[in-house]
């Protein structure tokens, strides 16, 4: 198993730049939020070792948030055709409403998701 400091590097090796369509989530995490990248800069750490943050938009609240770590930020993969997940279904008055799905397909295009 790797440890956090192995993922972290392996994540800052990724070299996501603006533009990039990621998802945002734990290594081990449930939920997954589509997001791009803004940009993003090298800060060091506390063994002088550099670490790389994300600015980045978040695509279903529109939120822009800058400063997140490297390792939550992950290179988007299209879900493949079967997979259970959580899909967006709109607003409400508490935020973003998801409720479980399965999907059945999806496209991609240049531009990105659809």
């Amino acid at each position: 198993r790797r440890s956090d400091a192995d993922r972290s590097a392996a994540a800052d090796e990724r070299n996501l730049g603006r533009g990039s369509i990621v998802e945002l989530r734990a290594e081990d995490g449930r939920f997954a939020v589509p997001a791009i990248v803004l940009g993003s800069r090298g800060d060091e750490n506390d063994s002088s070792r550099t670490t790389t943050r994300y600015s980045v938009r978040n695509l279903i609240t529109d939120e822009c948030l800058s400063g997140v770590e490297s390792e939550l930020v992950h290179p988007y993969e299209a879900y493949a055709d079967g997979t259970r997940a959580y899909c967006n279904v709109g607003e409400d008055p508490d935020g973003v409403r998801t409720t479980p799905c399965v999907v059945d397909s999806h496209s991609t295009r240049k531009s990105g998701v659809v």
